[in-house]
């Protein structure tokens, strides 16, 4: 009976060895959805120039510059969307929504036309917005406003 005893005792001993092991591992746990992220995708937008003076003489012209980061170097090879939101204007293509691909600067750059004297009515803004192209649930946007002047 005694060796039976110690089998018994010896099972039991080795169960709780095996079962206190397991109990100081540490499961890995799911990353959070909202971040931080490992790669940090930045995007600037810019209009030069950002005042536009509209004479009888043509249209006026404004760069619209979109710089593209991605952990702080410049992100090539992405597609971002620039939009006329508000105000009279449009891009080269005749439309108010045109898109653009960076570069390896990570600068993708559109030409903004404005309406000619007659189309207007006055002094106004314009609201360009900038949304990079992306499969992530969330979006990049910047925007920009330009300011059309008239002669009195």
């Amino acid at each position: 009976m005694t060796t039976r005893k110690i089998l018994v005792a010896a099972i039991a001993l080795a169960a709780v060895f095996l079962l206190s092991v397991s109990c100081q591992r540490q499961s890995s746990s799911e990353p959070s959805p909202f971040g931080p992220g490992r790669l940090r995708i930045t995007m600037d937008l810019g209009a030069n120039p950002n005042v536009l003076y509209v004479t009888n003489s043509g249209r006026a012209t404004s760069s619209i510059s979109a710089t593209v980061k991605a952990a702080g170097a410049p992100y090539s090879g992405q597609t971002v969307i620039f939009t006329v939101e508000a105000g009279l204007g449009e891009f080269p293509n005749y439309e108010q929504r045109i898109t653009a691909v960076t570069n390896v600067q990570g600068v993708a750059t559109v030409t903004y036309i404005s309406p000619s004297v007659s189309e207007m009515g006055g002094d106004s803004d314009v609201l360009i917005e900038a949304k990079l192209q992306t499969c992530a649930p969330y979006d990049i946007l910047r925007s920009v406003w330009l300011r059309l002047m008239m002669p009195r």
